[in-house]
């Protein structure tokens, strides 16, 4: 079963590969974005209006899509046709059938938001001693962060951040591995880090895709 992959609230990205007509598209490198809102049946999918750069994206019947679902247990592609376009019962939203197999995709794990967002983070060595740490995200994902600080950490450490996502109740709180640091200042000592997350539940992943997708569409 398919839905076993994705389901209601899910983000999805939409190329273009051919028109109505099956000419392909000159546009292929163009990226659109949506969630899903319904899953009535196998292989038929409902999404909300897609966007592209922040503005709507309609779709046409017969068009022919690539489609990539970020879901909490990762990233999914197959192709699938616009079978009903702008259908005033779903509020302006389109119905999709699948018609390849879905497969896992391992070029994009989760989408990526660049977006500058504060960040508190603690080495793990260092928790007891209750030294919070100040930082700058620049790239967040599901899967991880870039970010600057003035503190150089060795790779490998394990670091526990706290991500200050406006809108949200709380922060975030995630813990992962630093992967890669450079020393990025000239004068002053300005470190950039990309971290991995290593202890992220499937309810907090899904909170950053959703938030990755709701500033993309700002």
């Amino acid at each position: 079963m398919t839905e076993a992959f994705y389901k209601t609230g899910d983000y999805v990205e939409l190329k273009l590969l051919s028109g109505r007509k099956g000419k392909e598209s000159t546009e292929t490198s163009v990226i659109s974005e949506s969630i899903i809102t319904r899953t009535d049946a196998e292989n038929l999918i409902r999404i909300a209006m897609p966007t592209q750069r922040g503005q709507a994206s309609p779709l046409e019947e017969g068009e022919v899509y690539e489609l990539r679902f970020i879901a909490s247990s990762g990233s999914f592609a197959c192709r699938a046709t616009v079978v009903d376009d702008m259908d005033a019962g779903i509020g302006n939203g389109f119905e999709l059938k699948l018609i390849s197999e879905l497969t896992k995709d391992c070029k994009r794990m989760f989408y990526r938001l660049d977006k500058v967002i504060p960040i508190m983070f603690t080495i793990a060595e260092d928790e007891n001693t209750g030294q919070m740490l100040g930082g700058t995200c620049f790239n967040l994902s599901a899967g991880g962060v870039r970010f600057s600080s003035g503190t150089d950490i060795e790779r490998g450490r394990t670091i526990r951040m706290n991500l200050m996502l406006g809108g949200e109740k709380e922060d975030l709180i995630v813990s992962g591995r630093v992967i890669y640091t450079d020393n990025v200042g000239l004068e002053d000592a300005v470190y950039e880090h990309r971290v991995e997350f290593t202890d992220i539940s499937a309810d907090t992943k899904e909170r950053i895709v959703r938030y990755c997708f709701d500033e993309t569409c700002k």
